[in-house]
């Protein structure tokens, strides 16, 4: 396959995104951060539901992230993140 002609708008919307959170403070830094981290928890769950429950060391290994990423999040939250919520169905 070839990378999508779409790449760079995701570049430039991260970007600017950063950007923004950066320029609004440390509260919405954690804020952005707090919610991407939940929103990949619920990615690691969705790799859950297609595994097999016999395949045990992807199991280990995909609990162990989605531990870290509650963990980071909960992080965020004790230092004053903000309540950010994006689209969390994409």
């Amino acid at each position: 396959g070839r990378k999508s002609m779409l790449n760079p708008l995701g570049y430039v919307g991260s970007l600017s995104l950063g950007l923004i959170a950066g320029k609004l403070g440390d509260a919405w830094n954690l804020g952005f951060l707090a919610e991407t981290e939940r929103q990949v928890e619920s990615h690691l769950e969705s790799h859950k539901a297609q595994l097999s429950p016999q395949d045990q060391k992807s199991w280990v290994v995909l609990e162990q992230m989605k531990s870290d990423e509650v963990n980071h999040a909960q992080m965020a939250v004790q230092r004053g993140a903000r309540e950010v919520v994006l689209d969390r169905g994409a």
